[in-house]
């Protein structure tokens, strides 16, 4: 699913979507209380953020947020364009 490496099993099941206003902050959290990770936030095709996380059952749950609502942190520094 998405191209990301799943683990022993084959195909999830299902995949649960959920949208945040802050995926670093919501992937962070999820972190901290052992959630086994998939994928890091990353962006993700041209206008979203997205990171995986595995649910308890081993399914994929993805967490994404639209670019352009990314809460920007005090320390946060400009996005470098090429």
């Amino acid at each position: 699913m998405h191209g990301l490496a799943l683990g022993p099993g084959g195909f999830p099941r299902a995949e649960l979507v959920v949208w945040t206003d802050n995926v670093d902050d919501a992937y962070a959290m999820l972190m901290e209380k052992g959630v086994p990770s998939v994928s890091a936030p990353h962006d993700f095709l041209s206008s979203l953020r997205a990171a995986w996380v595995m649910d308890p059952d081993g399914n994929p749950v993805e967490i994404v947020s639209r670019l352009y609502a990314q809460p920007k942190s005090p320390d946060s520094k400009p996005k470098e364009t090429t």
